[in-house]
């Protein structure tokens, strides 16, 4: 789960080409239900440089299923060489400072590696990809602002510096960089 946030977390909704180099095993292998076939680390990276990290006005952002990530170890002789993880996945898009809208739904299955300590993913199948619907299951609570306050403040993140949490009329209100 740590490297599949990684993954898609930092390398995918960031654009971080260099977390998903280091991620990558050189002979990857990615077949896609809607993009064909990719047969290399080097034309993968190229075609994400090339395609939608291209452009600062369009972001595209992945979200795991809750829920629904798997993963099976796979052994040899009793020793750790690789691990099948499956799950499902969403993605969001936006254009040009527009609000975020939901893309597609998808599956995937990941083949990851250990080399030398180092996991890299050797086969990626991204599949059933389709346009569904979210459904809002959520259910809105009310909770005091004095239980609210206990939760202002400032807080360091890794990826953002600073966050400031204060209270606001109809809940917390959080600003970063």
């Amino acid at each position: 789960k740590t490297k599949d946030s990684l993954l898609f977390d930092v390398g995918f909704n960031t654009c971080n080409l260099s977390a998903f180099e280091k991620l990558l095993a050189e002979d990857l292998e990615f077949y896609h239900d809607k993009g064909g076939l990719t047969e290399s680390k080097k034309a993968f990276v190229e075609s994400f440089k090339n395609g939608m990290c291209k452009s600062p006005n369009f972001k595209s952002r992945r979200e795991l299923v809750a829920g629904s990530l798997e993963v099976y170890p796979l052994f040899d002789n009793g020793i750790l060489y690789g691990a099948l993880q499956k799950g499902v996945h969403r993605f969001f898009e936006s254009a040009n400072g527009q609000a975020e809208t939901q893309g597609s739904t998808a599956k995937f299955t990941h083949l990851w590696l250990k080399e030398e300590s180092q996991w890299t993913i050797k086969r990626v199948l991204s599949y059933d990809h389709q346009m569904i619907p979210i459904k809002n299951n959520s259910e809105e609570i009310t909770v005091s602002k004095t239980i609210l306050s206990n939760y202002t403040g400032s807080y360091q993140a890794q990826q953002t510096g600073t966050v400031h949490i204060s209270l606001g009329d109809k809940g917390l209100i959080m600003k970063a960089n």
